[in-house]
């Protein structure tokens, strides 16, 4: 798998030429192939060129500079991770303004997405506010009833509200051959959606029902 972080390895300065050699790559294909997003709009994108050496340099033309990188330090890459190195290389050594932007944009999204991975609930813990919010809408529902509504397999909600029953926090009401789960505190449905993370959509609540 690759890793979707740029590389922290320090990059050496790019040395400074008259003349520009290499094969020309496409700046916005090389940001799609990147898989980051083109934050930018110019009509005069880098000019970006791969060459035989083993220096990065810049060629500096009068308002213009070409970049051109070396083969010999993007060996042993190929496709998404070889374009992310041109990217990095281009935003952190040649300081390129348009790199800059867009790997920022990139650092950005993928902060983004860490928090929002730390702030989602595990597995275990939305079956569990899964469980609570149906007993909730549903006061005196049985094992088995739970589990079709929920779809957690009846084992698992089992050990869950014996569980919450040795806390307190729920009461077991024998009917015949039937137990029926109470809530001993029920909170209110908008704060188990909140807690929960999900809102209501059209019908959802009645969709628990059994």
């Amino acid at each position: 798998m690759i890793d979707q972080h740029l590389s922290p390895d320090p990059i050496p300065a790019p040395g400074v030429k008259a003349v520009p050699v290499g094969r020309r790559i496409d700046f916005f294909n090389l940001v799609h192939k990147a898989r980051m997003k083109n934050v930018v709009s110019t009509f005069d994108p880098p000019d970006i060129r791969i060459h035989d050496g083993n220096r990065d340099f810049k060629a500096v033309k009068p308002g213009k500079q070409i970049y051109c990188l070396a083969k010999d330090n993007l060996k042993g890459l190929r496709g998404e991770e070889l374009a992310r190195e041109i990217m990095r290389r281009l935003a952190y050594a040649f300081h390129d303004w348009a790199a800059r932007e867009v790997v920022a944009r990139y650092h950005r999204d993928l902060k983004r997405m860490a928090v929002a991975v730390q702030r989602r609930p595990p597995d275990a813990m939305r079956a569990s506010l899964k469980v609570r919010r149906f007993i909730d809408m549903n006061p005196g529902a049985t094992i088995g009833e739970i589990s079709d509504a929920t779809g957690i397999a009846q084992p698992n909600v089992s050990r869950t509200i014996r569980h919450w029953q040795e806390e307190g926090r729920v009461e077991i009401v024998r009917e015949g051959r039937f137990a029926r789960v109470f809530l001993t505190s029920p909170r209110d449905q908008t704060d188990l959606e909140a807690t929960v993370g999900i809102e209501s959509q059209g019908d959802e609540a009645n969709s628990f029902r059994p």
